[in-house]
């Protein structure tokens, strides 16, 4: 853990900006159940490269980075909609797909602990704006993958809900199996 940052107060029902705007939060619709079973708490949240992912990932869509918090297990009742800052990699943002294009949002599962796809989101302005139904289940890990341009069409039809998540997923995986 980063002691360089600082833990942070957390509520649900409310609109929350961690690292210095990095992640913002919109826990308008969320409930938080923390360890402790309290509503509320502190966080400390920092940046996570592959080499330090705390869990396995589960699936094709492997994250660069997350952004992981602590404590573990504060559970996500209800919709959460995310937006998160995405980084420079060597000085640039070129790695990124093209703004409004989609991105494949990650989240913990809490029975297998595994990182595992949550949602979609889009990217605009170097950011990953969640779009459609987000399926967080707790704030354990925050991050994003990229996704090939052909996944492009299922991950729109998720945001737009024309698909469900498990029909994203087997979308996703037909994609790779080609």
């Amino acid at each position: 853990m980063n002691k360089d940052v600082p833990f942070a107060p957390i509520e649900g029902r409310s609109n929350i900006s961690l690292l210095q705007g990095a992640i913002k939060l919109d826990l308008s619709g969320t409930d938080l159940l923390f360890p402790d079973t309290g509503r509320q708490g502190d966080v400390h949240v920092q940046f996570s490269d592959f080499s330090q992912l705390p869990y396995p990932v589960g699936g094709a869509y492997i994250p660069h980075w997350v952004y992981t918090v602590q404590p573990t297990g504060v559970r996500v009742e209800g919709e959460m909609q995310v937006d998160l800052a995405m980084p420079k990699l060597n000085q640039s943002y070129d790695y990124l797909p093209d703004e409004g294009d989609h991105v494949l949002m990650l989240g913990i599962d809490l029975q297998s602990r595994h990182i595992v796809p949550v949602g979609v989101a889009r990217i605009e302005n170097h950011r990953a704006i969640s779009a459609g139904k987000q399926h967080y289940q707790a704030l354990d890990v925050l991050g994003y993958a990229l996704v090939p341009r052909e996944a492009q069409p299922p991950m729109q039809a998720y945001a737009d809900g024309e698909l469900d998540l498990r029909q994203l997923q087997i979308a996703l995986d037909n994609l790779t199996e080609q």
